[in-house]
């Protein structure tokens, strides 16, 4: 693991406060309303998410081996022995209408070429869709610098037509640092919190 904090990190990490006095002024909402049980309860369901596999043993293996796992960068690179501006034009090709739209957000999440992605599992192991999950990370150790986006990073700043639909700070509001991550997805989705378990 790196010793160097990624600069990712250290950014959402200076939008801990704003988070912390929204989340706060959520909090009393909910109380005043009493509703707090219907709020904790969805903190609790979202801090039981775990980062895992879900498909069969034979998929992820397939995934693991094959380099699935890898970023746009490492797998059109390993693809390709491309490097440098060769490495971007074939990047800027694969992602095609794309491929402006993810730079612009990686630059302002100030993501890294070694940035992977992930989708918080609140589903748990077990049968779904997907097969039975067969790998889970430690999150604690392997994701030390984690960061948290609430929503996918392009679907949720731009629309299927590609149309921007969320300004710079809109965007960087739903950015934090991962022990962030239960109080964001709270503010994200304080308009669906009810006395149902969230989907």
């Amino acid at each position: 693991m790196s010793k160097n904090i990624p600069a990712a990190y250290t950014l959402a990490k200076t939008k801990r406060g704003h988070l912390l006095a929204i989340f706060k002024k959520l909090e009393l909402g909910f109380r005043r309303q009493g509703r707090n049980a219907q709020l904790l309860e969805f903190v609790g369901f979202v801090q039981k998410g775990e980062v895992s596999i879900n498909m069969s043993v034979a998929s992820c293996m397939r995934f693991l081996e094959q380099g699935e796992w890898l970023n746009v960068f490492e797998a059109t690179k390993k693809e390709t022995g491309a490097t440098g501006k060769l490495l971007e034009g074939k990047i800027r090709k694969r992602l095609r209408a794309w491929y402006l739209r993810r730079r612009a957000i990686e630059r302002l999440l100030k993501f890294q070429r070694d940035t992977h992605y992930a989708a918080l599992n609140l589903g748990g192991p077990g049968a779904t869709r997907y097969g039975i999950c067969c790998v889970m990370f430690d999150i604690e150790t392997d994701h030390r610098y984690a960061t948290a986006l609430a929503g996918d990073s392009l679907r949720s700043v731009f629309d299927s037509s590609g149309r921007r639909v969320l300004s710079n700070d809109e965007t960087l509001a739903l950015f934090a640092i991962r022990e962030d991550a239960t109080r964001l997805a709270a503010v994200r989705c304080k308009n669906t919190i009810d006395t149902s378990k969230p989907a």
